[in-house]
């Protein structure tokens, strides 16, 4: 089984096909962070959730807070799992939802 990579960031763009994620890597060798930007295959077998609820990529909207689990496949990173983070205002808010455990 492939290893699956963490990415996070902001959505830049969003389509069936394919998400465009705008975050932060590391420099390699360095402690520093330089701004980043990936473009994530998306599929039939990739898992979006928001809330708790399955989305659809095309549901994403430029803004959201996600972290992409993803592995590489001939050269390309697909999107295996996406999850939305709600944002602030929305965790500011009591839900009625349990809280999920990790």
């Amino acid at each position: 089984m492939k290893k699956t990579k963490n990415a996070q960031g902001v959505v830049k763009s969003a389509s069936a096909d394919s998400l465009v994620v705008a975050g932060k890597e590391k420099v390699q060798g360095t402690k520093e962070m330089k701004d980043a930007e990936w473009t994530f295959a998306v599929d039939s077998k990739t898992a979006i959730r928001k809330s708790g609820k399955a989305i659809t990529a095309a549901d994403l909207k430029p803004g959201d807070q996600v972290q992409v689990r993803y592995m590489d496949q001939a050269g390309k990173a697909t999107a295996v799992a996406v999850q939305v983070k709600p944002s602030t205002a929305a965790a500011a808010k009591p839900t009625a939802q349990p809280a999920e455990k990790k």
